[in-house]
């Protein structure tokens, strides 16, 4: 009995080993990607001017990888997901390298751009399911909460570091330098991932070689969909993902109107801040016992924040709602990611996460869409002085400039605590933890 203990630890200290170098290697290419990513949106920028073109590109980023998602889900489960990476990592470095050609030969344009923006989002599709199906793989249930928010520290770091250099490296190296770092970057991550050994999960039966693509495809939604926990919870994190969204696209314009450039950077050091922190707090403790009310109780802070931004545009508020927002989104990001992990059996996780891509994401374009045309259409001439809602809001919200921003700022937040009171007191949904299996030891 002793010795199977200490082979048990041996295991499990080899799984969470494989796990840091893989998380590095994936952090790695991530940071190259969306630095290239972004260095292109300035391009965009800077050649046409227009903030349109420039908006163009989240579309161009998001909507393929909506699309891809259930393909990408099925070919993880059927081949090995370390191949995934290797194959992701490679042909990302092909299509970066193919810039640095395009730009020699005086032929880069703006289509070739938005294709690139695409082909990249496409990539990356493959390779985050590749990576996060493999982590039950290597970590044992009881630190699968940890792991999680580990994963989201690393994203930070991909997410945040890129935009800070950026513009700097635009100006030090040119993009063609920019493209030569997300190649080398890549070029690290290939290293680490020849190099470590992934397992695979056994196979079920579901995942029968003779099953049909469209079988395949259409698995992830029917695990779903058959599972009423699981649903309510997609429906609810499309809503969650609805109102972040909001924020992302109105929360820098709101800023530009109430704050000084000075005030600015502080609310975005302490937004960057509360994703880190958030990420390091969740990595120390691994989350509630209960792992869905982390994923719903988050979401109410981030709500109140919302709420907080949209009644307050004084620069301290904003910067500590910035703070307590991101905090949350990572903290509920993270419980939510280790719930699925513990519940959906791992043979399977590629297609079930794909179809939740599909459901989460697809919020995202929408709020992305209205958002805009919302708040210079309607909210920001309805809260202006002598708007027609000036009268009946203004005296607890004040009028002019950014008012109507912050109007829909609070409304996203009464519909971020509707979504998680109407999924608390669904009991599926509350009781998800205790009455859903758990599908890893």
């Amino acid at each position: 009995m002793p010795l199977l203990t200490l082979r048990e630890r041996v295991s499990r200290w080899d799984g969470v080993k494989i796990f840091w170098w893989l998380c590095s290697s994936q952090s790695l290419s991530l940071i190259g990607s969306r630095l290239t990513v972004f260095s292109l949106g300035l391009l965009i920028y800077q050649e046409t001017g227009s903030v349109t073109q420039y908006g163009l590109l989240t579309l161009f980023h998001v909507v393929p990888f909506i699309l891809i998602s259930p393909v990408a889900g099925v070919v993880v489960d059927r081949w090995r997901r370390r191949s995934v990476m290797l194959v992701s990592d490679t042909v990302a470095g092909i299509s970066t390298f193919s810039l640095i050609l395009l730009q020699g030969y005086g032929g880069l344009s703006l289509w070739h751009l938005y294709l690139m923006t695409a082909i990249l989002s496409v990539i990356s599709t493959f390779q985050q399911l590749a990576f996060s199906t493999s982590i039950t793989l290597l970590i044992s249930k009881s630190y699968l909460g940890r792991a999680s928010g580990f994963v989201e520290l690393t994203r930070a770091f991909a997410q945040y570091l890129p935009q800070y250099i950026a513009g700097l490296f635009l100006i030090l190296i040119q993009f063609e330098g920019i493209v030569v770092v997300d190649g080398l970057t890549l070029a690290m991550a290939l290293i680490i991932l020849s190099l470590v050994r992934l397992p695979e999960p056994a196979q079920s039966q579901q995942t029968s070689p003779s099953s049909s693509w469209r079988q395949n495809m259409t698995y992830g939604w029917r695990y779903i969909s058959e599972r009423p926990s699981l649903l309510g919870l997609m429906l609810t994190l499309f809503v969650f993902n609805m109102s972040t969204s909001m924020l992302g696209t109105l929360f820098m314009p709101l800023l530009l109107l109430v704050t000084r450039p000075d005030q600015l950077a502080w609310i975005l050091v302490c937004n960057a801040v509360g994703t880190i922190a958030g990420s390091l707090v969740m990595t120390r403790w691994g989350g509630p016992r209960q792992l869905v009310l982390g994923a719903l109780g988050y979401a109410g802070l981030r709500a109140l924040c919302m709420l907080g931004i949209g009644l307050q545009t004084q620069p301290y508020v904003l910067a500590v709602c910035a703070f307590g927002f991101m905090f949350g989104l990572s903290m509920g990001g993270s419980c939510t990611q280790a719930l699925l992990l513990r519940k959906v059996p791992a043979a399977v996780q590629g297609r079930v996460f794909s179809i939740r891509y599909v459901i989460t994401f697809s919020s995202i374009p929408l709020a992305t869409g209205l958002s805009g045309p919302l708040a210079d259409g309607f909210f920001e001439p309805a809260m202006a002085t002598g708007g027609w809602l000036a009268g009946a809001l203004g005296p607890w919200m004040g009028t002019g400039p950014g008012q109507g921003l912050g109007l829909m700022f609070c409304l996203a937040g009464l519909l971020t605590l509707g979504a998680m009171g109407a999924a608390l007191r669904y009991r599926p949904i509350r009781d998800i933890d205790r009455t859903l299996p758990d599908a890893v030891d």
